[in-house]
C-alpha cells in the first residue's frame, strides 16, 4: 500500500496571520499547503498551542517514516527470535504496542 499522502519533507512558513504547512520546495519554502493553524487575534496560549501544533503536523511525514522503521525491525527481529508458543514477558508487554502502532500506519496509509 503506498503513501496518498503529499511527499515530505513538510516545513512551515509563519507569518503574522498564520502557520503555513506544507511541502518545503527546492528553494526551501513552503510550495503545497497541506494545513494552516492561525496566529493573529488569538489569546497567547492558544497562539502557543497553534505553532505547536503545525511543527507536529509539519513533522507528520518524518515520524510516519520513523514509525515505519521501527515497526520494520521489530518484525524482522521477532522473525528470527523465536515462535509465539515461547514467548517471555518482553514479547507480551511488546505485542499490544507493534499492533497499535502497525494499527496506525495502516490508518494513514489507507
Amino acid at each position: 500500500m503506498g503513501n496518498k499522502h503529499t511527499p515530505g519533507p513538510w516545513g512551515i512558513e509563519q507569518t503574522i496571520h498564520r502557520n503555513w504547512i506544507g511541502q518545503v520546495r527546492i528553494d526551501g519554502k513552503v510550495g503545497e499547503i497541506v494545513a494552516i493553524t492561525d496566529r493573529i487575534g488569538l489569546k497567547e496560549h492558544i497562539k502557543e498551542r497553534n505553532d505547536a501544533n503545525a511543527k507536529l503536523i509539519a513533522a507528520a511525514p518524518e515520524m510516519l517514516k520513523a514509525l515505519e522503521g521501527v515497526l520494520d525491525s521489530i518484525e524482522a527481529y521477532s522473525a528470527e527470535r523465536k515462535p509465539k508458543n515461547e514467548w517471555d514477558e518482553y514479547d507480551y508487554m511488546m505485542n499490544p504496542r507493534w499492533m497499535a502502532a502497525k494499527a496506525l500506519v495502516d490508518r494513514i496509509k489507507s
